[in-house]
């Protein structure tokens, strides 16, 4: 786990949820459409915000305007008519100010699978940020080949782990602590789905879940809940 105070994390806020803002690393906020009203209420430190505002009533944004003058607070607008998502949109201007960050977090929703594939390609786009993907209920995040990730105690409150390799490259790992292949080296192919569901392990243990990766870059999914909606 990264534990240093040079780290920065660039979290793109998407989305009004109510989720541990304190699992973030030195955080530079960027308010972006809903989701300044969550950085606001929280009363979090914002760089700036940022969208086409195309998801606010023109109250919430009337209101939105109103603390930004209070705070001093740039509201940069996209045109609706654009190529790109308002989060990328949102690192991309980031970027252009030169502010220094280490890795990207945005916090959007999931409802929509053409947004969850936007966002996912995001990821793939921005690898080298080691980007993370958050919704209420759901956390995303990229590992590369010879790393070692050691779940933390907050992660271990979601249930399900699904492992999916990031590009056509297959992925090795071996997942210590979890319920189906523990301490077994799994092969992923790119259409494969034998990683799907595993389960951290609900007993006493000393360390906490590890996984290894050994060959590969894959994305990691954990989810809190099944939903019983879903049409699989």
């Amino acid at each position: 786990m990264i534990n240093n105070n040079n780290f920065q994390q660039l979290v793109i806020v998407c989305r009004n949820y109510q989720i541990n803002f304190k699992q973030f690393i030195n955080p530079i906020y960027v308010g972006v459409e809903t989701g300044t009203l969550a950085l606001l209420t929280q009363k979090l430190p914002i760089s700036f915000i940022a969208g086409d505002h195309d998801t606010l009533s023109n109250q919430v944004y009337q209101t939105i305007k109103m603390q930004a003058q209070l705070l001093n607070l740039e509201i940069i607008t996209f045109k609706q008519d654009k190529d790109y998502l308002d989060s990328e949109l949102a690192i991309i201007k980031a970027i252009d100010r030169k502010i220094k960050f280490h890795q990207i977090v945005i916090i959007a929703d999931g409802e929509r699978w053409d947004m969850l594939m936007a966002h996912i390609n995001i990821m793939k786009k921005y690898q080298q940020y080691q980007p993370i993907l958050v919704s209420e209920n759901n956390y995303c995040f990229a590992l590369v080949a010879n790393e070692t990730y050691t779940f933390t105690n907050w992660q271990l409150e979601y249930r399900y782990i699904s492992i999916f390799p990031l590009n056509n490259e297959a992925v090795i790992y071996n997942f210590s602590g979890c319920k189906y292949y523990p301490k077994v080296d799994v092969i992923v192919s790119k259409f494969g789905t034998q990683a799907i569901s595993n389960e951290f392990l609900k007993t006493n243990q000393d360390e906490n879940p590890k996984i290894i990766i050994k060959k590969g870059h894959c994305l990691v999914f954990l989810a809190k809940t099944d939903n019983k909606k879903s049409p699989c």
